[in-house]
């Protein structure tokens, strides 16, 4: 009779692990004499059952993104301040409010200053949208989530919830993986860039989502050599390919999915202060 290593619970025949209602998990390896190790926690390549990932259209983002946001990703966006980044989130959210509420935790402006952006951008939210405001510290976030079970979440900014600390952002992050895959929610989160341009407190938060996102402008300008185009680029994606580019072009509306600026507009020097 062989008995686990770790508590001396009796084996099950040909099972490495401990297991049954007293069994404590453990893996024991080591075969009597003459016994064949039917079950070791292997599994063959061929026997795996492959994940069905379900896809929905953002429309501004399907092409960075491999064709559509995945349910239970947690997507971070980053860049510098005033790129866009907040107009694209209630661009995106008015398309998610099309599939459910839509939950937007805001921690960089008051609510009544995106309410204006949004009346300016004529958002259509079918009564889906709903703001958490979170400029004095958050209420029980995980509480809220669980109860109003949205259908997508918006957080702006992780560095607004966390203080500035990477380690928080990190710890925050992976609290908000567990809600979306529990729920089958994806979440949408801004991180700033400092106008210095550093990227290394991005980059250090990459392995807590699954998408990592970059938004910026370019040097590159509409037809009218008004407004610059900014650039989203993928670079990382767990379920599709890193160093995808989408180009926009700012309206009046929002952001506009444009050409590749090589084939659709000409490149301009910026303006200092632009």
């Amino acid at each position: 009779m062989r008995v686990c290593s770790q508590c001396g619970h009796k084996l099950p025949e040909g099972k490495a692990r401990c297991s049954g209602k007293y069994g404590c998990g453990a893996w024991n390896f080591s075969a009597g004499e003459g016994e064949i190790l039917t079950d070791d926690g292997s599994v063959l390549y061929e026997e795996i059952s492959s994940a069905e990932r379900e896809r929905v259209s953002t429309v501004l983002l399907d092409h960075v993104l491999g064709g559509g946001v995945i349910r239970s990703d947690v997507i971070l966006l980053g860049g510098l301040p005033g790129g866009g980044k907040s107009t694209l989130m209630l661009q995106v959210a008015e398309i998610f409010c099309a599939h459910g509420l839509v939950l937007y935790i805001a921690g960089e402006e008051d609510i009544k200053t995106i309410k204006a952006r949004g009346e300016r951008l004529e958002i259509r939210t079918r009564g889906n949208l709903r703001f958490l405001a979170a400029l004095s510290g958050v209420a029980n976030v995980g509480a809220m989530l669980m109860v109003r079970k949205p259908r997508f979440i918006i957080v702006d900014s992780i560095d607004a919830l966390s203080g500035g600390s990477d380690d928080v952002e990190i710890e925050i992050l992976t609290g908000i993986k567990k809600f979306c895959v529990e729920l089958q929610s994806p979440a949408l989160v801004i991180s700033q860039i400092n106008k210095g341009g550093d990227y290394a407190g991005l980059m250090a938060k990459q392995h807590a989502v699954d998408v990592l996102l970059t938004l910026e402008a370019t040097d590159y300008r509409a037809g009218d050599g008004r407004e610059v185009l900014r650039k989203v680029q993928t670079l990382k994606n767990r379920s599709g390919r890193a160093f995808v580019e989408s180009y926009y072009e700012m309206t009046e509306r929002g952001l506009v999915i444009t050409l590749d600026p090589e084939s659709d507009v000409s490149e301009e020097d910026a303006s200092e202060g632009d």
